[in-house]
C-alpha cells in the first residue's frame, strides 16, 4: 500500500510540475489497512502466578494453560501466551523488582505491549494477607499500565483449599475461605480497573451441583484435570466475553462432563 501512494505522489509531482498537497484521505486508508492487519495478530497474555496457574502431574503439559490455548483455538482465537511462575509464590515478591522474580516480571511485562496481563495471587495472601495482596496488585498495574495503557488486566481468583484451613491465625471453612478471597480479589480489580476469572467461584457451583465430580488432588489444593479444565473455561469466558459451551475441546473430561464444566464457567463469568 505505501509503495503504490509515493508512486502516485511521483506521478503527480511530474505531471503538475508541484508539489501534491494531500487531503489524508490516502493515509487514512492506509491506517484502515494496517489496523486490520492487527486485529489478525495472535492475542497475546502474560500470566503471573505460582502453580495454580502452571500446576502439571511429572511428565504431563501444562492442564490449565494447555487447556485454555487449545478452548481457544476450538472457539477461533489464536492465542500467544508467556508465563512468569513459581511455586508458592506471592504477588508480593512478584512486584519487588529487587526480588529474583520480579525481575522476571517486569522484563516481561516490558517486553512487549500486551493485551491481556494475569495476575493470580498465593491462597494464603489472597484470603488472610488482603493489605499485601492489594499493595502488590496496585504496583504491579501501575507497571502494566505504564507500559500499555490499553492492556486489560485479568485476575484469576482462584479456589479455597477443599476442606478449607488456617490462614494467619484465622480458622476458615471452604465456604468462608472462598468468600474471602472472592472479596479481596474484587477489592483489587476495582482498584486497578481489572477484569476477573471466577474459577473459584465456578468451583463452589459445581461442588454444590455435583460433588461426585473431583476437583482437586490429593493436597486439596491444587487442580484435578477436571478443575483445571473449569478453570480454563472461566479464563476463556472472561477474555473473549463467549461462552466455551460446546466448543468441542473436552481434555480428558469426556463430552458430557465437558459441556458441563464449559456451563458452570459461563454462568459464573459471563
Amino acid at each position: 500500500m505505501r509503495k503504490r501512494i509515493w508512486f502516485y505522489i511521483l506521478l503527480s509531482i511530474v505531471m503538475a510540475g508541484q508539489l501534491l498537497i494531500s487531503d489524508g484521505s490516502e493515509l487514512r486508508a492506509e491506517a484502515a489497512e494496517i489496523s486490520e492487519i492487527e486485529q489478525d495478530q495472535p492475542v497475546s497474555i502474560l500470566f503471573i502466578g505460582n502453580s495454580l496457574t502452571y500446576y502439571r502431574a511429572k511428565g504431563k503439559p501444562n492442564y490449565f494453560l494447555d487447556y485454555f490455548e487449545k478452548l481457544s483455538k476450538a472457539g477461533g482465537h489464536e492465542v500467544s501466551i508467556s508465563r512468569v511462575t513459581r511455586s508458592g509464590q506471592k504477588l508480593k515478591n512478584f512486584a519487588d523488582p529487587d526480588h529474583k522474580d520480579g525481575k522476571k516480571v517486569y522484563q516481561a511485562i516490558a517486553s512487549k505491549k500486551w493485551d491481556y496481563v494475569v495476575l493470580q495471587e498465593n491462597t494464603n495472601y489472597a484470603v488472610g494477607y488482603n493489605s499485601t495482596f492489594q499493595k502488590a496488585a496496585k504496583k504491579l498495574a501501575e507497571a502494566i499500565y505504564a507500559n500499555n495503557p490499553e492492556t486489560t488486566i485479568v485476575y484469576n481468583c482462584t479456589w479455597a483449599f477443599e476442606n478449607g484451613g488456617r490462614v494467619n491465625g484465622r480458622r476458615y471453612s471452604y465456604k468462608s475461605m472462598q468468600k474471602q478471597m472472592n472479596a479481596n480479589y474484587q477489592q483489587a480489580a476495582l482498584a486497578t480497573d481489572g477484569m476477573i476469572s471466577w474459577a473459584g467461584s465456578a468451583f463452589y457451583n459445581c461442588r454444590r451441583e455435583h460433588p461426585g465430580l473431583k476437583l482437586y488432588v490429593s493436597d486439596q489444593n491444587h487442580p484435578s484435570r477436571y478443575g483445571a479444565y473449569l478453570s480454563a473455561c472461566s479464563m476463556y469466558s472472561t477474555i473473549f466475553d463467549e461462552s466455551p459451551h460446546k466448543l468441542g475441546y473436552y481434555s480428558v473430561c469426556g463430552k458430557n462432563k465437558g459441556r458441563y464444566l464449559q456451563k458452570i464457567a459461563a454462568k459464573v463469568n459471563l
